[in-house]
């Protein structure tokens, strides 16, 4: 029996020495009593150093007391604890974190001491920090970033071919594009959500996330009245992402400018009507009219230039106050503020006249444009158009209107 004893014996001792993991053996107060080379080797102290060491001069300060009452708990229940992660301070003040549990030994039923099994998990660690601060960096582009973000799932039929999708998440930039909520969105089907009978790009979207090839397009969402520059990617099968702008106003501006091309053909009568008139005062008598339906104001007038008193007369004006006529029938643009107003050479855009007029818009004009008019490179004159309400024009506009 003895023999079988002391072989038994030996066999726990290979163990303590060979095992690749952290085993230690410690008393009830934590002092440390015995360490295998494992601990030795990873931890950079020497074994006479670890053996006058306790367990918590290895651990952060602020988790002495949770060992502590651990040590208690098991000396005091005698049962064997759940693994815990422990950050382990080395003797060159890194750190390695460690999983452990404590085993408590008795003999002839009292407690001796507490045998502790550890492997080091520092790797599995500095991977899980890094896919946390991966989310994190996530998520702060997510919830942050200009475009709305959402997350989709294909749903298909019994034939296996893609019939509708469903919305899982979507960042806040989604809701301020679209007049939806993300309550309101999140797990339903896009045809639910968008109101429609079949789910919007699915034939797009559908192939991108089974090819897993990404894509973008430009596309006008009847439904929402909007277009919108959408890009598609897909991580795996079955799933998509689109990241989408609102550019409404630029495509807008663009079927203006498109529009603007018939207006240039009515521009081009008008040079005619001005090639056939015997003086400059017909021509504009005759044109007019067709110039402020042409850039959408209904109200201004025209100037002539007089040299010699370099005063700015009004021959020609439609739908003006009569105050505000007797304000601006003639003015002197040799100097100071009309000056600038009436540019020789280039249009002045004013977005609200009142800056130059206090009273301007309760005499009716509120934006305004003024053009100079010239003739054999000569500057004749201005044409001014005006609007009662608040009227902002690009400067694509503006060059048109030139």
């Amino acid at each position: 029996m003895l023999s079988i004893i002391q072989e038994y014996s030996n066999h726990l001792e290979e163990i303590f020495e060979n095992s690749f993991d952290y085993i230690y053996l410690h008393d009830k107060k934590g002092n440390i009593l015995d360490v295998n080379d494992v601990v030795v080797k990873n931890l950079g102290y020497s074994k006479e150093e670890i053996l006058n060491m306790k367990v918590t001069d290895f651990l952060l300060e602020e988790v002495t007391s949770e060992i502590n009452d651990e040590i208690k708990k098991t000396v005091e229940t005698g049962l064997v604890n759940k693994p815990k992660t422990y950050k382990v301070r080395k003797k060159d003040g890194t750190f390695v974190y460690v999983e452990a549990n404590a085993i408590p030994l008795k003999t002839n039923g009292e407690f001796y001491a507490i045998l502790g099994i550890g492997h080091d998990v520092t790797i599995y660690k500095k991977v899980e920090q890094k896919l946390k601060e991966s989310e994190e960096k996530f998520h702060v582009l997510f919830n942050n970033s200009t475009s709305g973000i959402a997350y989709h799932k294909l749903i298909y039929d019994v034939n296996g071919d893609p019939i509708n999708y469903i919305i899982t998440d979507v960042n806040p930039r989604y809701e301020k594009i679209l007049p939806l909520k993300r309550e309101d969105v999140l797990n339903k089907k896009a045809t639910e959500v968008y109101q429609v009978d079949i789910a919007p790009y699915i034939d797009i979207f559908s192939r991108v996330a089974d090819s897993g090839e990404s894509t973008s397009f430009e596309t006008n969402f009847e439904p929402m009245d909007k277009y919108f520059n959408i890009s598609v990617i897909s991580s795996r099968k079955g799933d998509f992402i689109t990241a989408f702008d609102d550019i409404s106003e630029r495509k807008n501006l663009d079927n203006k400018l498109k529009d603007h091309a018939n207006i240039l053909e009515v521009l081009n009568r008008l040079i005619t009507v001005g090639n056939e008139s015997t003086s400059l005062q017909e021509f504009l008598e005759k044109s007019y009219d067709q110039v402020l339906d042409i850039v959408g104001f209904d109200r201004g007038g025209v100037y002539l230039y007089n040299p010699e008193t370099q005063h700015n007369i009004l021959v020609l004006h439609k739908n003006i106050h009569p105050d505000f006529k007797t304000a601006v029938e003639d003015v002197d643009i040799s100097e100071g503020l009309f000056s600038k107003v009436f540019d020789k050479d280039k249009p002045f855009y004013i977005e609200d006249f009142s800056d130059f007029m206090k009273d301007s818009k309760d005499l009716g004009v509120c934006s305004a444009v003024i053009v100079p008019l010239r003739s054999k490179d000569k500057y004749v004159g201005s044409l001014n158009i005006g609007s009662p309400i608040h009227q902002v024009l690009s400067q694509n506009e503006l060059e048109l209107l030139v």
